[in-house]
Parts: structure tokens; sequence; C-alpha cells
């Protein structure tokens, strides 16, 4: 029988890891079975198209049952839930190990914490015997319970681990775990965007656009826009868009924030804030002048900036985590997480500098597009050398 190489997504929905790990896959040009976890019959429709419109070779495309108690733990969910939702899941993740068989993998390539954990788990089971890659999108969480989990990684197995970070940041969390027997591989997400600049009269309309998640500060926008709606309208800005929605249906701070930020929007009776929905990037930077990144704390990597580099949006960010290494190399706009005073005068020294400090801000972005595209493709070939 001829052996393959897996690529496992993470979810079912197409977020911003399962994005990269498409377009990372099709740009090595080889064969791949594709495992997409199904939570419902009938999940994964846009990963598909993505896939099918990425892969110019042979892919086979495979679904299989991720056990729903695992799937919905989050970052915040209490200990003994997670506890409870292990035991839950035994039997399931027993009858997945006899149906799924990696004796015949080359290579194991995973995307995400919830994805590598169970299939390091079949891969053990199975006594796969090729290269299991894990792919962190996240920082790895540093909860006790999780600590135990890191520790497993490091028990006697038949195949060679490679745990790879999406940023120099989330590399540096890797090595700290010290997990025997593995190494650690830094590879950039890549934008899967073409160079393609946009001309912009002025900053007329500003967008935000991430899955909605309370550490992506959402909310602490809306806040912002609540104390200073009437002096952005008098500097010009129009509108402020918000794009992206309820990605990942896991339980912890994800459940029920989109339905906090609607009301935070009629508490504080904005008139300003458009929530659009989830759209692709070409519409996304065709609608706004700017684009804040508001995360509130480390992010993995941020690829929503390497996105707005591409049209030579101007961005101003957080900066925390992977995202600085991106902004640093970009020289894009900083602010510091709830300084409001700080972010409106930004965007008032933005708009009065205007157009002079907004194109050297585009043309260093466009600079740092094209320095991460190339090194995100490098790092990725001399990782997957099979």
């Amino acid at each position: 029988m001829k052996k393959r190489r897996i690529l496992v997504l993470n979810s079912p929905y197409l977020g911003g890891a399962e994005r990269s790990g498409i377009v990372q896959a099709a740009l090595l040009q080889k064969e791949f079975d594709i495992f997409i976890p199904e939570l419902i019959r009938g999940d994964g429709k846009e990963i598909i198209n993505l896939i099918n419109s990425e892969f110019k070779t042979d892919v086979c495309i495979k679904r299989f049952i991720y056990p729903n108690a695992l799937f919905s733990i989050s970052r915040e969910t209490p200990i003994f839930k997670m506890i409870i939702s292990v035991f839950q899941s035994i039997f399931q993740i027993f009858d997945l190990s006899n149906e799924i068989n990696l004796n015949h993998q080359t290579t194991i390539w995973v995307n995400g914490n919830k994805a590598g954990f169970l299939f390091f788990i079949l891969a053990l089971k199975n006594k796969f015997k090729g290269t299991f890659y894990w792919h962190f999108r996240d920082y790895p969480s540093q909860r006790p319970i999780w600590s135990c989990i890191w520790r497993l990684l490091g028990l006697k197995r038949c195949f060679d681990l490679v745990l790879i970070g999406n940023s120099k940041s989330v590399s540096k969390s890797l090595h700290q775990l010290k997990i025997h027997n593995s190494s650690v591989q830094t590879i950039y997400n890549p934008s899967g965007l073409a160079e393609n600049k946009k001309f912009s009269k002025g900053i007329r309309t500003i967008g935000l656009a991430s899955m909605f998640a309370p550490w992506k500060g959402i909310h602490s926008i809306l806040l912002w826009v609540g104390l200073y709606e009437k002096e952005l309208q008098e500097i010009g800005i129009e509108k402020i868009n918000i794009y992206g929605g309820q990605i990942y249906q896991t339980s912890g701070g994800h459940a029920q924030y989109d339905k906090a930020l609607i009301d935070l929007v009629e508490k504080f009776n904005i008139n300003i804030v458009e929530f659009k929905g989830l759209k692709a990037p070409s519409i996304i930077f065709d609608e706004i002048d700017l684009l804040i990144h508001y995360s509130l704390r480390p992010e993995p990597f941020g690829r929503i900036l390497l996105e707005a580099f591409s049209r030579g949006i101007p961005t101003i960010s957080t900066s925390l985590g992977g995202a600085n290494e991106l902004v640093e190399k970009a020289h894009a706009l900083k602010v510091i997480p709830y300084d409001y005073a700080g972010l409106f005068h930004t965007i008032k020294k933005l708009t009065i500098e205007f157009p002079s400090t907004a194109t050297l801000i585009s043309e260093n972005e466009l600079k740092a597009f094209r320095y991460f595209e190339d090194l995100a493709e490098k790092q990725l070939k001399r990782c997957f050398v099979d």
C-alpha cells in the first residue's frame, strides 16, 4: 500500500488556523489526505471550498467525528469539567483509533491543540513510525492540567516529534515545555494573498476583523467608541466596521460574546459601528481605510496584520506577543491596551498628516509583507523535507 501524508485540521470552521494550514500544505505541492473534524453532519463546507481552490495536487478529504465533549473545552473551562469531558470521550477515542489507521502514513501534520492532542493519542496507540508535526497556532496552555498533558509528549514512542510555532514568541513557549526527544521549529503563517496595494483618499472607515472572543478586545473598542464617537466624527471618521463572528463553538469566554457586543452598542447608543459578519479579506480591505488590531493578551501571530500589509492598509496594533514581530518589521503604529485617549490621538494625528504619514506606513507594510511571505515559504520547505 502506498504511504501517504496526512494533514489534520483543528476545526470544521474556517478560522485563521485552518486557512493557514491549508495554504501552507498546498505550497508544498505534495499529496495529502486531509482530515476534517465533524461535529454536525455537513460541517466544513467553507474549508472544502478553500482546499479545492488552493490544491493543484491530489488530495483525499476525510471526515472524522471529533468527541463533542473534548471539542467544547476552552482555556477558561474549569478543571473538573475538563476531567469529566476527557472521561466522557475515552470510548469515542478508542473507536477512532480503530477507524483511523495511521500505519500507512509517513507524515502526520496536525494544526492546533485539539487536533494535536487527539492524534497524538491515536499515533501512540497505532504505533505510528513516521514524523509527527504538531503545529501550534496558539500558545500552549500553562494551566496545571495541561502541564500534565505536555509531560505525556515525552513518553517513549516510535515516531519523531516536531513542535512548530507560528511565531518566534510561540516557539519560545514551546522550548519552555522541555519535552523529551522533540525539536522545535518556527514557521510563520502565510497570508495566502497577493500584493495588491489600495489607494485611499483619506481615513473615513475603520475596521476590526477577528473571531469573536474577549481577548480580541472588540468590547474594549466599543467602549472606546462610546466615549469618543463625537470626536471621531469631527476628525472625519464615518464608520467603524466589525468583521467576524462566533467561529468556534466552545465553552468559556467565547460563549454569548457576540450577544454581549450587540448589547454594548445598544447600551451606549453607538451610531457609527456596523457588524459586517464573516467576509473575505479582499472585501474587508476594499471597505476600510485603517485597521485596528486590539488583542488584549499576547497574540500568537496576527494573520490579519499580514493581510492588511498586503494591501498597504495602515494598521494600529497593541503589538503583543507574536504580533509584535510583524509590527516591528513594518514600523506600524502601536498603542497600549485600554489607553483610549492614546488610541484616539494616534488616529487623529494620522488623519491630520494624511497622506504623507499613511503613504510611508503603507510602503513599509508592503516591504514587510514581501519579507514574511518569502520567509514563511522558506521555513516551510526547510521543515518538511520528506
